[in-house]
């Protein structure tokens, strides 16, 4: 790959989890949640904008914001980049912002550690709740995209 929108896709590509057959991926939750995913045997997913952490919605629109910062500081450097400018930028802003409003991604969040302080903390009652492991198997069966999250830039 030379082109460094082409590494940017691989990255992206990269972050699609695909869970070994002996991977066990872990759901944090308190005891209120538990019980139901045990009664009905279903795991619950949950509308990103009524998350615990109101983080988990804003991160991704925080690196839209710094990506597109970044690339209009590369433009005058950059021939590729000749018509990238504020306004392509306001343009895509004003695409993505309305439809956050209208949209309503579910998703549901495992660790690939069964014991993480923080997510006991957080999400799992302040540690008096549960850490339930699935079959690596079984989550990548269920009709969704599973993503690996990381917080840290590479």
């Amino acid at each position: 790959m030379t082109d460094n929108s082409d590494s940017r896709f691989a990255l992206t590509y990269d972050r699609i989890l695909r869970s070994g057959p002996k991977t066990v991926l872990y759901h944090y939750c308190s005891t209120a949640t538990l019980l139901p995913i045990l009664e009905h045997g279903k795991l619950r997913f949950s509308d990103i904008n009524i998350m615990i952490d109101p983080r988990e919605g804003r991160y991704c629109y925080g690196l839209f914001q710094q990506a597109a910062t970044a690339l209009l500081k590369m433009v005058p450097d950059r021939a590729a980049l000749d018509r990238l400018d504020a306004n392509f930028f306001d343009r895509v802003d004003d695409y993505l912002s309305p439809k956050q409003l209208n949209s309503h991604p579910v998703i549901a969040c495992f660790s690939k550690r069964p014991d993480v302080l923080s997510q006991w903390r957080g999400y799992a009652d302040d540690a008096r709740g549960w850490s339930i492991g699935f079959s690596g198997r079984a989550v990548n069966s269920m009709p969704v995209t599973l993503l690996d999250v990381v917080y840290e830039r590479r």
